[in-house]
């Protein structure tokens, strides 16, 4: 019996969609990157989905990802995000989300801080690393001011070679990233958690 499942969904469907939506397409493009496939827009519908039958089922080995480990990145918090840059908006503030990629087709973003200089996130994404790739992978941070329709990138980094052998010896650790635009360092700063999770 599944009725209070279905009660929960329903009663928390509004509030949850939109995270739900996030966390699912984040999901099933770390599973489809493999196969150079990616979904850019889920829509699950405005009403809460019904479950009719709840059971356990095994995977296959063969659907699962041959991968070496699972790549956990949590953006924490970003600091001085306006810098010295007049990138206020009319309210007088910026709109930030940080977007995190892999590749092409690995890729998350943050929700948006409404109006906030000092954003604290504190949301964590997961992608696969596969064996083929060994330490050939980067990690690209953007730092977007929402606008709609506009999104304007107000810096980034790319963390490449040295940051992975450096995580890979150490399995985790925690950053805070001084941030440029076109090549110069900005006073921006992104506080990062990473952590490398060994694969079976």
């Amino acid at each position: 019996e599944v009725s209070w499942l279905n009660d929960f969904l329903q009663a928390t469907w509004i509030r949850y969609q939109h995270w739900f939506t996030s966390y699912l397409q984040n999901l099933l493009n770390g599973l489809l990157g493999q196969f150079s496939l990616q979904i850019k827009t889920v829509n699950i519908g405005s009403s809460a989905p019904r479950i009719r039958n709840l059971s356990a089922v095994a995977p296959s080995p063969s659907m699962l990802p041959k991968s070496k480990d699972l790549l956990v990145v949590t953006i924490v918090r970003g600091r001085n995000i306006l810098g010295k840059r007049s990138l206020r908006n009319l309210r007088g503030m910026c709109d930030p989300y940080v977007k995190v990629s892999l590749d092409e087709f690995r890729n998350a973003r943050t929700s948006t801080k409404k109006n906030s200089e000092n954003p604290v996130w504190d949301e964590t994404f997961r992608f696969y690393i596969s064996e083929e790739e060994s330490d050939k992978w980067s990690v690209s941070l953007e730092l977007f001011d929402d606008d709609p329709g506009n999104d304007k990138l107000i810096a980034d980094v790319v963390l490449e070679h040295d940051f992975v052998k450096t995580l890979q010896e150490n399995r985790s650790l925690q950053k805070e990233f001084r941030m440029q635009k076109d090549g110069t360092l900005l006073d921006i700063l992104l506080t990062v958690r990473f952590k490398l999770v060994e694969g079976k």
